[in-house]
């Protein structure tokens, strides 16, 4: 009678036994793997922190350029030229509407983790 024990690690680092195991192998793997981590750890935080301030600095545009174009809707419609007006309003508003479209689309949030279809996936590459 045989029993295999198969380990699913919840993380992207090596138990600690297999750090010893790279580390006999290859002296300085096991540092090499941690400063890789740390630094895939910092890049990840840095480009959260840049999105964030995108997305603010889009919205705190989007604001100003939204009331010029409404008021020059206004303006225009108010001095005798309805058919500028409405032509820039109509354009406008659809370019208004793909360019937000296309920002919207590039947020769609990740796939949920499903642990049955990582198993799966491991075994496969095995």
């Amino acid at each position: 009678m045989t029993q295999t024990v198969t380990r699913y690690p919840s993380t992207s680092l090596p138990s600690a036994i297999d750090f010893a195991a790279y580390e006999d192998i290859c002296p300085g793997a096991a540092r090499d793997i941690l400063d890789m981590a740390k630094q895939h750890q910092t890049h990840l935080q840095t480009m959260e922190r840049a999105e964030f301030w995108s997305e603010i600095f889009g919205k705190s545009l989007a604001v100003p350029i939204l009331i010029s174009f409404i008021s020059a809707v206004v303006y225009l419609s108010a001095h005798d030229h309805e058919w500028v007006a409405g032509t820039l309003f109509t354009s406008g508003s659809a370019l208004i509407g793909s360019v937000a479209y296309f920002f919207d689309r590039q947020k769609q949030p990740a796939p949920k983790d499903n642990k049955e279809q990582n198993r799966a996936h491991r075994k496969r590459r095995r």
